[in-house]
């Protein structure tokens, strides 16, 4: 009867120190997801976002910078370099040449968010654009965020994938 009593009293201890261990926890992929719905729009407004490729540089990365600054009028006295890296993981940003761009009308519908086990987290959108009389259907997109506690957002993009 003792052995059971201490063996259970050792048990309430080790759950007691593995529950008091995990800290603060961690947010789920939904949450950081639609904390991150304003730079999922903002990216999505650029209409070089499919050229996306390893760090976005030139038109889109211009785009995107002006998309945030417009949507989000708390970042509107940030330099665009400020502004890059709270959207983007990757990169530096590099200026294109030319006038300040035409950016689309959208809609973002969040309609999945994945943990993935480097760390990264999968957010599968559909996006509406507005075609001038009514949101119309525009395209399907995988956007990888990488969360980081820092960042304005929670997180920043790091891969984007448009399927076929």
């Amino acid at each position: 009867m003792k052995r059971l009593l201490a063996l259970l009293l050792l048990l309430c201890c080790l759950l007691t120190g593995l529950a008091a261990g995990e800290g603060e926890p961690k947010p789920d992929a939904y949450t950081l997801a639609d904390q991150a719905l304003p730079i999922l729009s903002a990216f999505m407004m650029c209409p070089s976002a499919a050229s996306f490729e390893e760090a976005p540089e030139g038109a889109l990365a211009q785009e995107a910078v002006f998309a945030i600054r417009q949507s989000e009028e708390a970042f509107a006295e940030l330099s665009d370099e400020a502004l890059y890296q709270a959207i983007f993981a990757f990169g530096e940003y590099i200026p294109a040449e030319g006038d300040a761009p035409a950016l689309l009308p959208v809609k973002v519908e969040i309609d999945s968010a994945i943990d993935y086990a480097n760390g990264q987290i999968k957010v599968s959108l559909t996006v509406y654009a507005d075609g001038g009389e009514d949101w119309e259907f525009y395209c399907l997109v995988d956007i990888f965020l990488l969360p980081d506690a820092e960042a304005p957002f929670g997180s920043r993009i790091s891969r984007v994938f448009f399927p076929e």
